[in-house]
């Protein structure tokens, strides 16, 4: 989930959430506006802050995967290095079953 989407839902000020994120409101909004990447301890307190709706990876535009890429998701050797990743490591904040990673 997108932090923007996360404030809305939950009725918070972008205000709040820069004081218990520990940065300023200007680095929220610029995250919001633009895009800008927080600094990694940020990621981490908004990640915690949001009970694990916002994760660190949703900062990052993942929706527009490259086609290079994504034909190289589907390929079998990309199955094959999947597997062992499930078995390895746990899943236990998202709802997301971890077959459809």
């Amino acid at each position: 989930m997108k932090l923007k989407q996360w404030l809305q839902l939950v009725g918070m000020k972008q205000t709040a959430l820069s004081k218990l994120a520990g940065c300023s409101v200007a680095t929220i909004n610029r995250h919001i506006k633009h895009g800008r990447i927080l600094d990694p301890e940020v990621v981490v307190k908004i990640y915690f802050i949001t009970m694990g709706a916002v994760r660190p990876d949703d900062f990052y535009n993942l929706e527009n995967i490259p086609p290079e890429i994504d034909a190289m998701l589907k390929t079998a050797e990309a199955a094959k290095l999947r597997l062992p990743a499930r078995q390895i490591i746990p899943n236990p904040v998202s709802n997301t079953p971890i077959e459809n990673l």
